[in-house]
């Protein structure tokens, strides 16, 4: 069947949930039309006038990025500057522009996953902690002949105690995050009449999502051997890092794109080494001093690893669900940077 901007939004929203995302951020819909039919989506790590010509080429009607396009307030859209003309070419071509940014560096099988994977890592943990999922309680009491069939219909079986009271009323009591809970309450209230309802939330967390990850090679190697894997599996152009290249590494910390800031993580872990990016001179003076190897990996290599991922999962959820979408990935994106060696 026919999928539109909003389906696909859909799916990246439960596969990267926008609660997900640092409070600084914008994920989420840059530019576009949710009610717009789409045959084909283009996933890149950033809108950029090579991507949109590509989406172009290929028919796309949406572009996913891991960089949101409007990150900052504009004042102002000057079809003269590159952002400018990058807006003019979306909106003249409808093409929807959507982004994941944060929320997927969190998210299962997003940015750090990709990282792990390529890198081969086993065992892999969180790293630094995220959002915490909050828990509600919803207490449901109703006529014994609703039972079956409200079990039947909403699936809470699974999540719910029951008990029988002696005026022939059965009571459920369901938990679950706050969405889940509110939308259950509405649909049994829309179905069900003589319903009764209590909602609160409970004062123990549910699950906690985590930034980055750690896991272990197949085997030990030296810094240096670690390095070199590293700038080898990523295909770099040139391994920066800071610290000992002598030591013995054996578990790995990741955290794609900018990182810095979360070496601690890293090391409470038991990491021997530390891949991230963007690092400043004395944050890697600081936690090379620490007894960490750390490697930047740059910026757009720790994160565009990403991109082909991200087309196969959406591939195979708009399959399952049946939509007639292709999902391709951008595969001529570059750094930014150049090196001279």
């Amino acid at each position: 069947m026919k999928a539109k901007v909003k389906d696909i939004i859909n799916i990246m929203n439960h596969l990267a949930p926008k609660k997900f995302a640092e409070s600084w951020d914008n994920p989420g819909l840059q530019i576009g039309n949710p009610d717009r039919e789409i045959e084909t989506v283009l996933t890149a790590l950033d809108v950029t006038v090579d991507v949109v010509k590509k989406a172009v080429e290929k028919k796309a009607g949406m572009i996913i990025t891991h960089h949101p396009l409007l990150f900052k307030p504009l004042k102002c859209i000057d079809m003269t500057t590159e952002k400018g003309k990058i807006i003019e070419l979306l909106i003249s071509n409808n093409i929807t522009a959507f982004a994941a940014h944060t929320n997927l560096d969190t998210a299962q099988n997003g940015v750090n996953d990709a990282l792990v994977n390529i890198l081969n890592l086993k065992k892999c943990t969180g790293m630094v902690p995220g959002y915490v999922h909050d828990i509600y309680k919803l207490v449901i009491e109703t006529e014994e002949k609703n039972r079956n069939s409200m079990q039947k219909e909403f699936s809470f079986e699974k999540n719910s105690e029951v008990e029988k009271n002696l005026k022939n009323y059965v009571k459920f009591e369901i938990c679950g995050n706050k969405e889940y809970i509110l939308d259950l309450k509405e649909k049994i209230s829309e179905k069900y009449e003589n319903v009764n309802f209590e909602c609160y939330e409970m004062k123990f967390s549910g699950k906690q999502e985590m930034m980055g990850r750690i896991g272990y090679l197949e085997h030990e190697m030296t810094g240096r051997e670690a390095l070199e894997y590293i700038k080898e599996k990523l295909k770099l152009p040139v391994m920066k890092f800071a610290g000992d290249v002598n030591k013995t590494v054996k578990c790995i910390g990741v955290l794609g794109g900018s990182g810095s800031g979360f070496a601690k993580y890293a090391q409470k872990g038991g990491a021997d080494l530390y891949l991230t990016a963007d690092l400043k001179y004395h944050d890697a003076q600081d936690i090379a001093g620490s007894g960490l190897l750390v490697a930047d990996g740059g910026h757009f290599y720790t994160e565009n690893v990403i991109v082909e991922p991200l087309a196969e999962i959406l591939q195979k959820e708009c399959n399952r669900l049946k939509y007639d979408v292709k999902i391709e990935a951008y595969k001529d994106g570059k750094d930014i940077f150049g090196y001279i060696i």
